[in-house]
């Protein structure tokens, strides 16, 4: 609300959400460019009723008249990292939106093994990824999946990146979590790369967001 008037940015009863924008003004020195947000916490650090959230728990939030362009995240679900939780993201470019519907897909881990793994995904979306762990050298592997793959076997590391790190053992690496991503602006996995690897700039840039589903193993 560039008013400062209160205003319910969301319709039903949401965990979090965050926006931030940028914008340009003059504050007797010139016009200067400035970024802004702010965090919304039902039951958390929040400031209450009537100030963070109505009483039908939407969330309401001014913003500078300056800002013309935000990015706006809400999440519903369990906190980051919760041992076999599940978290629904949502995050948009642009005009701060009225809604935010909750991502219809679901994922479940049957069998977490690298060379033998299987989920169960249904609903729509443009690709999944695999999160995978190696506690001893503090290293990460993330798999990018087409959707239409739920079983099969991890990739063998190249033999030019055995030669450079020894030490990186491909038995080394346990799965973790999995995310279930849908690009706002792209219809399925291989537009969503031609976009991102013949596109210059941030990919926020020039996507106007994404929505995801984050599963925690056990």
């Amino acid at each position: 609300n560039p008013n400062n008037d209160p205003w319910p940015l969301l319709n039903g009863k949401c965990d979090w959400i965050d926006y931030n924008g940028n914008g340009e003004w003059d504050e007797g020195e010139g016009e200067e460019f400035h970024d802004w947000g702010q965090d919304g916490i039902q039951g958390n650090g929040d400031l209450g009723e009537g100030i963070s959230w109505d009483s039908n728990q939407d969330f309401i939030f001014n913003y500078p008249p300056e800002f013309g362009k935000f990015r706006t995240s809400a999440y519903v679900g369990d906190d980051w990292g919760t041992a076999g939780g599940k978290n629904w993201y949502q995050s948009t470019v642009g005009e701060i939106p009225t809604t935010f519907e909750k991502y219809d897909v679901d994922i479940s881990v049957i069998n977490s093994e690298i060379n033998n793994f299987e989920v169960n995904l249904t609903g729509t979306c443009d690709q999944w990824s695999m999160n995978l762990s190696n506690s001893e050298i503090s290293g990460d592997w993330v798999v990018y999946i087409n959707p239409s793959i739920n079983n099969g076997k991890l990739p063998l590391f190249p033999i030019s990146i055995s030669n450079e790190y020894p030490e990186l053992l491909r038995e080394d690496f346990i799965m973790n979590r999995v995310v279930v991503t849908d690009w706002l602006c792209a219809e399925n996995q291989e537009e969503w790369h031609n976009l991102l690897f013949n596109t210059a700039g941030y990919y926020l840039d020039f996507c106007s967001g994404y929505r995801n589903l984050i599963h925690w193993l056990d």
